[in-house]
């Protein structure tokens, strides 16, 4: 009779190292947490730690909401955290150009962008990026853009986005395993669409298939609010309404709206964000419009501590600490 490691070796024996099964003792120590990436929002990250590396991120809303600068942001913070990886992008929207990674920080000597269509192509290709173990994300902008040859050789009266689903549905399991193995985050944008027979409610749906609902293990929502001016009032950036929609990781209410600052140059600003963490954290204590620091200062008003924050980084950087 054979005994478990006559079975290990059976299985390991095609199996590429990266995926070879073992006694947990015998796993690498980050086998089962292998850690996140930042959104390259603090607020955000200390909402929701980050996209994990061994799950697959959501992200949603209407147009122009900054889902894709989110998208590059997390590029940006991937090619910092590990410089000897590469991030792999599937835009298929198009609307990936060089001067959008510039202002979003994204270093352009590492990074693979595909301009695909083709579903079936898409999923070949990630499979294959999913196997290798210099790749530190992989994205895809977005998931309604990616069209299947079948549904193409169909009449208008024939088309339905079943066999486009049906794709995602049956190679997306293989892509995130092979993923969640070897750390490599998926991130994943899509569109609201309007559901013409809904009659109650917000009436908003993601097409696509029900995977895109279960699969993911963290799912963002955005929504443009206030545009943000500069003092000759030009927009510089907007408000982003954000919820957490699910979470593995961290406690959430798929209700609870907070609002982050984007800035169209560079994305997010630390000291805006960090101020209301400390807020939240207590480290400044507000009463009523007052913020009072443990230092002895005093301010009037969020935007005076944002202010002070900024004229005093020394100040700033031993809250940060007390953070960890």
């Amino acid at each position: 009779m054979a005994g478990i490691n006559d079975v290990l070796r059976k299985l390991n024996k095609s199996r590429d190292d990266g995926d070879k099964i073992a006694l947990l003792k015998n796993m690498p120590e980050d086998f089962l947490e292998k850690g996140f990436i930042s959104t390259s929002s603090p607020y955000l990250d200390y909402r929701c730690k980050g996209h994990s590396r061994t799950g697959m991120s959501l992200i949603t809303g209407w147009e122009s909401v900054a889902k894709s600068s989110l998208l590059l942001c997390a590029i940006k913070e991937a090619q910092k955290k590990f410089p000897d990886k590469t991030p792999v992008v599937f835009d298929g929207e198009g609307s990936i150009n060089a001067n959008y990674m510039t202002r979003m920080g994204v270093d352009m000597d590492n990074l693979i962008i595909i301009k695909e269509k083709r579903l079936e192509t898409v999923l070949d290709q990630a499979e294959a990026f999913s196997k290798a173990d210099d790749v530190s994300l992989i994205g895809f902008d977005s998931v309604k853009s990616f069209y299947s040859s079948i549904d193409e050789q169909k009449t208008a009266e024939e088309y339905s986005i079943g066999g486009t689903a049906k794709r995602w549905n049956t190679r997306m399991p293989i892509i995130s395993s092979n993923c969640y193995r070897r750390g490599i985050p998926i991130i994943l944008i899509h569109q609201w669409r309007k559901d013409p027979g809904a009659m109650y409610g917000d009436g908003k749906v993601l097409s696509g298939g029900l995977w895109i609902k279960y699969m993911p293990d963290f799912h963002v929502d955005i929504t443009k609010k206030d545009l943000i001016r500069d003092e000759k009032k030009n927009v510089i950036g907007h408000v982003m309404g954000v919820r957490i929609k699910k979470s593995k990781h961290t406690a959430y209410d798929p209700k609870d709206l907070f609002e982050l600052n984007f800035y169209y140059d560079y994305g997010f600003n630390e000291v805006d964000e960090y101020a209301s963490i400390f807020i939240e954290e207590g480290f400044i204590e507000q009463k009523g419009g007052w913020f009072y620091f443990d230092n002895g200062e005093k301010v009037q008003g969020k935007s005076s501590v944002i202010t002070f924050l900024k004229d005093n980084i020394e100040y700033f950087e031993v809250l940060k600490t007390r953070l960890t």
